[in-house]
Formats: C-alpha cells, sequence, structure tokens
C-alpha cells in the first residue's frame, strides 16, 4: 500500500502505478532467489553483497528520516523519534 500511495502521490496514474508496481514486484522475486541461493557464493562475495545490501537499507533510513523531519514541528518530531525508539525497543 505504501509503493502504491507514493507512486500516485507522485503524480503516476492508476495503470502505470500497477505496472510500475508488478514489475517492482516481480524484480523482487529476483532478489528473493539470489538470497536463498547466496549459500553457494563464495565468502567474500556473500560479505560484499551483505555489504551493499546494507548500505541500501542506511540510504533508504536516511532518506526517509530527512523527509520526516523536515516539517519543523517539534512535537511531530519528538512523535516520530519515540516511535522509532519504541521500535528498536520491540525488535530487541
Amino acid at each position: 500500500m505504501g509503493d502504491v500511495a507514493v507512486l500516485l502521490k507522485s503524480g503516476f496514474n492508476s495503470k502505470q502505478t500497477i505496472l510500475s508496481n508488478g514489475f517492482v514486484n516481480m524484480i523482487s522475486l529476483v532478489g528473493v532467489y539470489l538470497g536463498l541461493n547466496s549459500h553457494n557464493l563464495s565468502p567474500t562475495l556473500r560479505e560484499y553483497s551483505l555489504v551493499f545490501v546494507a548500505g541500501n537499507f542506511v540510504y533508504i533510513a536516511s532518506d526517509i528520516w530527512r523527509n520526516l523531519l523536515r516539517n519543523n514541528h517539534i512535537k511531530t518530531n519528538l512523535l516520530e523519534i519515540v516511535g522509532l525508539g519504541v521500535g528498536i525497543w520491540l525488535s530487541l
């Protein structure tokens, strides 16, 4: 649902949203297949691929936080940070 909302807000029409979201989901199946078969990789290649994936997650998270904290409302920003803390606490 989040992907659809982002695409629609970015100006995609319904057909473009369905096609784009479908394409991305099909590509993610390739990632699942590669991830499940990563035990066949050499240890060095596996480490580099894990670092690459972790770096992408850090980049995405920093971009999301940059956009979340842009609104200059202290109350909203504190609520978002508290939500982050609760999420981290629950994952422990």
